[in-house]
């Protein structure tokens, strides 16, 4: 229905964590897509979009129920928060959204290194996702404006907020690797044609 508009679209926050392999049942669905799609995506889905805004993000966001599902769906999410912010960044999210085939179909699910740089800008341990996904440590620094080292300081043993406060204290950054986030293991992933982004099989029989 998405693909077939051409709508670069996602799954984000607790269900794409549930299909990355987080034991979690989320309560809604939430999807996003690229700003420029925001229109295709209404369309498709019969929602609305209407500016939404508070003290830590800006977007475009529309709710509905589909077959008995709550929807929260977004565009051009913007995050402002305690640990800093988070410009929209629509291409680079679509190529770097993992692929995993969950019942049969290719669902595109917003990377694990995404999540974790909108934790940190938010300033909420809370939010970092609980999959256990390898996650490039470099690619949360230069989409965060930090250091690396600010960044595993923050997934180590420091509040995202105070990390983000010495981050332009820690001199150069090092060269990018991957972590973890979580303590279980990560899921198998393997190349795809996107370049950056991986495929997976969901473990799960649902996320909704």
């Amino acid at each position: 229905m998405l693909d077939g508009r051409g709508v670069r679209w996602w799954v984000a926050g607790g269900c794409a964590d549930a299909l990355l392999g987080a034991r979690r049942r989320p309560a809604d669905l939430d999807l996003e897509c690229a700003a420029d799609d925001a229109p295709r995506m209404a369309a498709a889905l019969g929602v609305r979009f209407a500016s939404d805004r508070d003290a830590s993000a800006s977007s475009l966001r529309a709710r509905r129920t589909l077959a008995g599902v709550p929807l929260d769906v977004t565009a051009g999410l913007h995050v402002h928060g305690r640990g800093g912010e988070l410009s929209p960044a629509d291409d680079v999210l679509w190529q770097r959204a993992a692929t995993v085939w969950h019942c049969g179909m290719a669902v595109r699910v917003l990377a694990p290194d995404e999540a974790v740089a909108r934790a940190l800008a938010w300033g909420d341990r809370g939010r970092l996702p609980r999959a256990g996904a390898a996650v490039d440590a470099g690619y949360v620094a230069r989409r965060l404006g930090w250091s690396s080292a600010a960044v595993y300081a923050a997934l180590c043993d420091e509040t995202p907020s105070a990390a983000a406060a010495s981050a332009t204290a820690r001199g150069p950054s090092p060269a990018p690797v991957s972590t973890s986030t979580t303590r279980t293991s990560a899921p198998s992933s393997g190349s795809s044609s996107a370049g950056h982004s991986t495929s997976v099989t969901s473990p799960r029989g649902d996320c909704a």
